[in-house]
């Protein structure tokens, strides 16, 4: 059985994918959010027959002969709304000009914008339950809280902004535990759960990793684990149950840990994507490596997520515009890349790819622009 299955045709393996997810349509659609120039146009991919439509949300800026990428105003992250509720369609994003953005993912409408200052913010998250509030951090190391307002000239102590403040470095990731907790991560490889309702009280603090924090994912059926990546070339599973909250470590390559995430539905199974180009799978029960996945490039892997059922793998990197997929039971190899090609003849590379809530769009960064594939 398992010498017919590697002997299986491309082909094959996009129809598996494409019965595994609602995105994997024989016509596709690509929502853009822009902060620069309105336009639209229309292209097919390969072999998965992307049918690419545009629609842009375009900001206004002070000084549109402005042609410096210094100054260019960039997405740096965002995070999907939570599933379940009417306001599961939104999407919070931030910038290297210090502004926060919440769109309606469906429409490309504006619904909330906040400037927190002249710095860049890194890290963003929406909590996942009602999706009524977000959180951004900085290169300063605070981390500012606010309620989502439909209309911006509302301007009353209810929207007002709680700002959180103990990291000693940049703050590179932060992630709603449930309406009470959040966690957040830092370079200076410090881990801080905050009480929300308390004003920015710090219930915890978390020293085991001994270089920069990159990233973290908090798992989607229990609210209390999440698992952290590190410069320190190791991946950590947290329980802020246990009175030794790391409960347990995994050795991943000899380079820093860009990306993590847990496969959906599962406690104990995960994936990390590093700067080697490679991703890894591991599972808490079997206290091993399941898998190693290698990408065709020696790109570094900034961003990695999951189908529904867990059967696909996709990531991206900052090198080049492609999205690589893979099927987690087949080689070690992607089936598919998908190039994002806005025409113009360079490659800026994709940042932060990551599926909605449902499991039914892709989203990823692109300079100034958010692409939603679905």
């Amino acid at each position: 059985m398992a010498k017919k299955e590697e002997k299986e045709s491309i082909d094959q393996l996009i129809q598996k994918a494409k019965n595994d997810l609602q995105f994997y349509n024989i016509n596709m659609n690509i929502h853009n959010f822009s902060i620069n120039e309105n336009y639209r146009r229309s292209c097919e991919g390969r072999e998965l027959n992307f049918v690419v439509t545009k629609k842009l949300f375009t900001k206004k800026t002070s000084n549109k002969k402005e042609n410096d990428e210094s100054k260019i105003e960039k997405f740096t992250n965002f995070q999907w709304a939570g599933e379940g509720n009417s306001y599961s369609n939104r999407l919070v994003s931030v910038t290297n000009r210090g502004n926060a953005y919440v769109f309606n993912a469906d429409n490309g409408s504006l619904i909330s914008s906040e400037n927190f200052g002249s710095g860049i913010l890194n890290a963003c998250a929406i909590e996942q339950t009602e999706n009524q509030m977000f959180a951004v951090g900085g290169f300063d190391g605070a981390i500012n809280l606010k309620n989502i307002v439909i209309n911006n000239d509302r301007r009353d102590k209810e929207t007002g902004t709680t700002k959180f403040t103990g990291h000693q470095g940049s703050v590179s990731a932060l992630q709603f535990m449930n309406t009470a907790f959040m966690i957040s991560a830092s370079l200076d490889s410090v881990l801080l759960l905050w009480d929300i309702n308390s004003q920015g009280k710090i219930v915890s603090s978390y020293r085991e990793h001994t270089s920069e924090v990159t990233c973290l994912d908090v798992n989607e059926v229990n609210g209390n684990i999440f698992t952290t990546g590190s410069g320190d070339t190791t991946v950590k599973i947290w329980d802020i149950r246990e009175k030794k909250a790391c409960v347990s470590t995994f050795q991943g390559s000899d380079s820093s840990i860009n990306c993590v995430k847990f496969l959906p539905g599962r406690l104990s199974t995960l994936a990390a994507g590093s700067e080697d180009s490679s991703i890894r799978l591991y599972d808490l029960r079997a206290v091993k490596e399941l898998g190693n996945y290698k990408k065709d490039d020696n790109y570094s892997v900034n961003s990695i997520g999951f189908s529904k059922s867990g059967m696909i793998l996709f990531a991206s990197t900052t090198e080049n515009n492609f999205l690589s997929f893979w099927n987690i039971f087949g080689k070690d190899k992607p089936f598919y890349s998908f190039k994002y090609d806005k025409g113009n003849g360079t490659d800026t590379g994709l940042l932060k790819a990551s599926i909605n809530a449902d499991k039914t769009k892709i989203a990823f960064i692109n300079g100034d622009e958010i692409a939603i594939i679905k």
